[in-house]
């Protein structure tokens, strides 16, 4: 099995603090669900991605330093409380070095 260099982040990855950094600044929050829904976009009952995928890489990126976590105030008795998702310093910096689509297609086809 060949294993990713450290700094190297999976599509999903720098997908994820792009919705997280778009979300935060429409004032909305960042949570789970509302990720999955910004990561499928206009077809957001299309089950794009598995929420146990999108909430495993959501852990491994929160204990890798890119997100920060935190859970919301309980405000409502009748619904769970959400975990909250904001971008680290180092997420924004993992995101500047996103290289494009070309030299991720290019690197995948030469290995």
């Amino acid at each position: 099995m060949v294993s990713r260099p450290r700094d190297a982040l999976l599509d999903l990855e720098y997908d994820v603090i792009e919705a997280v950094i778009a979300l935060r600044s429409e004032g909305a929050d960042a949570y789970g669900f509302g990720i999955a829904r910004r990561l499928a976009g206009d077809d957001a009952d299309s089950g794009l991605i598995g929420h146990g995928t999108l909430y495993k890489a959501l852990g491994r990126m929160t204990s890798g330093g890119l997100l920060q976590a935190r859970w919301e105030e309980a405000d409502d008795p009748g619904r769970p409380r959400r975990r909250l998702y904001e971008v680290t310093a180092e997420g924004s910096r993992a995101l500047a070095r996103r290289p494009t689509r070309a030299a991720t297609v290019h690197r995948t086809a030469l290995a």
